[in-house]
């Protein structure tokens, strides 16, 4: 359904890229968006879970443990992602 080739897949995969709903169904990962709350998959060693309602904050703290601790390769690796939690941060 993706139209991604396998090794686009696995590279998403070993970076541990975050998709929101939309990307989700922009890139044929996902049919439709059920909700307006943001969805982020996990891989596990087979599946690929969704969790509904995952902070922003949540995606950052776990790019950035994903790249070692380093903010700058998480930023790299997740165009956009800080500027998502800078973001949410200014609506509270």
């Amino acid at each position: 359904r993706t139209q991604k080739s396998a090794g686009t897949i696995r590279q998403m995969m070993t970076a541990e890229t975050f998709l929101n709903a939309a990307e989700s169904v922009r890139m044929g990962f996902a049919d439709r968006v059920v909700s307006a709350s943001q969805v982020v998959a996990r891989r596990t060693s087979r599946t690929i879970v969704a969790n509904a309602g995952t902070s922003v904050a949540a995606q950052w703290r776990a790019a950035v443990a994903s790249c070692g601790g380093n903010a700058l390769k998480a930023d790299k690796a997740h165009p956009g992602l800080r500027s998502r939690v800078i973001a949410e941060a200014n609506k509270r």
